[in-house]
């Protein structure tokens, strides 16, 4: 079974009613900076009035796709995946305007993920078994890598002209199976591959640069799920580091690795001097600082945890906003802001308004703007950052 039937999953078993927002004040201690700002409720649930919110309504962009799973920013374009149109939508970033059907990928395509750069836009396409490139200038479509290489494609990025694709080899009908691979697709068309060291390799990030290029695999390991219970974290989960040079260059090369238990991790946010990973199962995040990333040794020790006071089994994804930590949590339906490492939540949307899912999240450097992905309501809000 791929990778999305893990997602779709995962994000079935997080459904739950979001917190209460009154708009008494006084009907909750923990409301006494209620905001209602063009309908999007944000107040911070420590109680403290000197707390202002950390981002301002713009605009929300509908209809980008039940369930989205994914999306990307690249000069004046946002990229939304919608798996339930075989399509990826542009969001003009200036004018906030949307283009449906940008790319269209095709019947039973099944975009998962996409990833843009200077040249192109690049798709997962879990129905066909294909990693596709559509450059910006006409639209050109070819092939990255199909299904001879590929399982389950999940994840994509690019680095000085090559392409690297994060391959689960999720098996739900046999464990034994599951494995994971990380391909790297060279300028020249040369292809390497080398195994993840453990289960569902969910998530690519590229730290660094020149000779100190690292690709860093994030793998979500398995988590078994239970219609009667909560899911079930896996035995591990970890991140695999690889010097990219070495990558490429070495036909044998292990990486680094950081693990812990207890925990699914999910995407990475470079935040200052750390990569920050999300957590799939509980309302935490979890810190490398790059030193002990790019180091020659491995402890999973140096994985430093950091609780969110949020709701339980929730999806958190880190974003780093003018150098501050950040994150989404998916069930509580909020947005957190660090201020001096104390995390402060802000609803996003009132009880009574249908659930968002903030599955993921951007920062615009380039217009100080904070881009929320709703899963679950088909829409991105676009946030000015007021700090």
């Amino acid at each position: 079974m791929s990778s999305k039937i893990f997602v779709r999953a995962l994000l079935a078993m997080l459904a739950m009613a979001v917190s209460a927002c009154s708009d008494d004040e006084g009907a909750s201690p923990n409301a006494s900076d209620l905001r209602d700002l063009d309908g999007t409720c944000l107040f911070d649930d420590f109680g403290d009035s000197e707390v202002q919110p950390p981002l301002a309504p713009l605009i929300t962009v509908e209809d980008v796709g039940l369930y989205a799973s994914d999306f990307t920013w690249h000069a004046d374009s946002a990229y939304v995946v919608d798996y339930s149109r075989n399509a990826v939508h542009r969001i003009d970033l200036n004018r906030h305007a949307l283009s449906k059907n940008y790319i269209d990928l095709g019947q039973d395509a099944g975009p998962y993920s996409v990833y843009a750069d200077d040249e192109a836009v690049y798709v997962t396409c879990q129905g066909i078994v294909q990693v596709v490139k559509v450059t910006h200038a006409g639209g050109q479509k070819t092939t990255v890598l199909d299904g001879s290489r590929v399982k389950a494609p999940v994840d994509v990025v690019t680095h000085e002209g090559t392409t690297f694709v994060a391959d689960s080899e999720y098996d739900y009908a046999d464990a034994s199976r599951t494995g994971g691979m990380i391909y790297a697709v060279t300028a020249e068309g040369d292809v390497i591959s080398h195994k993840t060291t453990s289960p569902n390799p969910a998530f690519l990030h590229i730290v660094g640069g020149g000779s100190e290029s690292f690709l860093v695999s994030v793998n979500a390991g398995v988590v078994s799920f239970s219609a009667t219970s909560d899911p079930t974290p896996p035995d591990k989960s970890c991140i695999d580091v690889w010097n990219i040079r070495d990558f490429i260059e070495q036909a044998e090369v292990s990486p680094r690795t950081f693990c812990v238990t207890g925990a699914s991790l999910g995407r990475p946010a470079l935040v200052g001097e750390e990569l920050v990973l999300g957590d799939a199962l509980q309302p935490s995040l979890y810190a490398i600082s790059l030193d002990d990333l790019k180091s020659a040794s491995s402890s999973d020790a140096v994985l430093r945890k950091i609780p969110v006071a949020a709701s339980r089994n929730t999806v958190m994804t880190p974003v780093s906003v003018q150098g501050n930590l950040a994150a989404v949590d998916y069930n509580g339906q909020a947005f957190v802001w660090f201020e001096d490492g104390t995390p402060i939540s802000f609803l996003l949307t009132k009880s009574e308004a249908a659930p968002m899912g903030p599955i993921d999240v951007l920062y615009d450097d380039v217009r100080k703007q904070v881009l929320i992905l709703n899963s679950a309501a088909g829409s991105v809000s676009i946030f000015e950052v007021r700090r």
